[in-house]
């Protein structure tokens, strides 16, 4: 289990998609900061304001492999949806976002798997007392006010509604996943998986989908629809089952591909 860092401060979608659609490539990085100071990318912010920003989103979306962060700039200066892009930044989101990963795979997907739609505060203070007893030498050593306490509890329902997954409402959230396409599914598969082959076991039992609340069921279901839009390829040999990944490249060739571009 990784270790988590408190989620304190905003998603900021709409700065991250501004910001990431700028770039060309990897290598432009580095321009960033100047852009900041000649107005170039979130000219309605202070300066100071759009530093803090973009602290967070290079380090949510920019420190990976570059084939990864150039397939997200691909995806976001393609003309795909707004709620499409958000969809693929939350793959990166989680995986950097630690405390909120643990919050969905933890807590949240079996009670999803259960029928529960609807959060209240006495969910997120149980989740907390689970942190603090049963992984507490996971969470930070440093002890948050009170303020920052509810900051971080704020924000757990906070990024839910920000990438389109629920709303926040009358002291409750109110989860409501959206549909997740194929072309999404094997997305994570390039993520997460350099092998062009995949054994069908490990992915059935992978923790990696509970952040997403995707069961065995409708993992198999997006696997199959992968399938017959021949984005991957599914084998069975005896006992050995296996997908294998069509495009013949790695995650950038594949961004490209679901993109037409």
């Amino acid at each position: 289990m990784k270790n988590l860092k408190w989620l304190t401060i905003s998603s900021w979608i709409d700065e991250t998609i501004e910001v990431i659609s700028k770039l060309e490539t990897f290598e432009d990085i580095s321009k960033i900061p100047n852009w900041i100071q000649d107005g170039s990318v979130l000219e309605s912010k202070k300066i100071s304001s759009a530093e803090r920003m973009y602290s967070a989103i290079k380090a949510r979306f920019l420190t990976y492999a570059e084939s990864k962060v150039n397939a997200l700039i691909h995806l976001l200066k393609s003309n795909i949806s707004k709620d499409t892009k958000t969809s693929y930044l939350l793959i990166y989101f989680l995986e950097e976002e630690t405390l909120a990963q643990f919050y969905l795979e933890g807590y949240v997907y079996e009670n999803y798997l259960e029928g529960q739609s609807i959060y209240t505060k006495r969910d997120i203070e149980y989740f907390f007392n689970l942190l603090k007893s049963e992984y507490k030498d996971y969470i930070p050593r440093e002890e948050l006010t009170e303020s920052s306490e509810a900051k971080v509890k704020n924000q757990l329902w906070k990024f839910l509604e920000d990438f389109g997954w629920g709303e926040k409402k009358d002291e409750k959230f109110y989860l409501r996943k959206p549909t997740l396409s194929p072309e999404w599914l094997v997305f994570i598969l390039y993520f997460y998986f350099d092998e062009m082959t995949i054994s069908l076991d490990s992915l059935y039992n992978n923790d990696i989908f509970k952040r997403f609340l995707i069961s065995r069921d409708e993992l198999m279901y997006l696997l199959l629809q992968a399938k017959q839009k021949k984005y991957i390829q599914m084998e069975e040999m005896g006992n050995i089952r296996r997908l294998i990944k069509v495009s013949g490249g790695d995650i950038l060739e594949y961004a490209r591909s679901i993109t037409n571009s």
